[in-house]
């Protein structure tokens, strides 16, 4: 990584497909070993930044490979999506994502006041944490993986759970966010205007 960073420009697309490249080899890697896919490049970025004497300057898109990348991502998971794990966990699912929630909202909540919140940005804030919640699928598989006997009911539960997070959390705080005025509302079009 240090030697591409001193090597090649990451405002280059080139460069951003390397790191691409790098990633997905340390990801190969790292399968081929049975270690977490996950934990290793957070590990990774953990020892970069603690390595590092200045804050990295990432480029902030990866151009055209940045499209390919999204529109492969968005193909894996429609194709990865199971319907009857879905079905069979959706009521539990939903009550794990209204617990989340919860938590998600009464900790901003408790806490907000002696950050110097105010109440209306500290329920913002608790709304928009809702959607970050792949990671933790990720993890589950993982753990479904290593473990044989793990119950299949947790892990349809838990992909319910995500479903709903990633697509009504993600409603929820463009909403939160619009009503504590961090990025503009949207604004409803009069009647008769196209």
């Amino acid at each position: 990584m240090n030697w591409v960073e001193r090597h090649f420009d990451f405002a280059d697309e080139g460069a951003a497909l390397l790191l691409v490249g790098l990633i997905l080899l340390v990801l190969s890697i790292t399968r081929m070993l049975h270690w977490s896919t996950l934990l290793t490049p957070l590990l990774a970025g953990l020892l970069l930044r603690a390595r590092s004497q200045r804050p990295r300057v990432w480029p902030r898109h990866f151009g055209t490979a940045g499209g390919v990348l999204v529109v492969l991502l968005f193909l894996i998971l429609g194709l990865s999506l199971n319907w009857a794990a879905l079905a069979s966990g959706m009521a539990m699912g939903l009550a794990l994502a209204g617990v989340r929630a919860l938590a998600k909202l009464a900790v901003p909540l408790a806490l907000g006041k002696p950050s110097g919140l105010s109440w209306r940005q500290s329920a913002a804030l608790g709304l928009a944490l809702n959607p970050a919640a792949g990671v933790s699928f990720v993890l589950l598989l993982d753990l479904a993986q290593a473990v044989p006997q793990f119950p299949h009911a947790l892990i349809a539960a838990a992909f319910a759970a995500i479903v709903v997070l990633e697509l009504a959390g993600t409603l929820l705080a463009r909403w939160a966010l619009g009503r504590s005025g961090d990025i503009a509302a949207v604004r409803k079009k009069p009647q008769g205007s196209a």
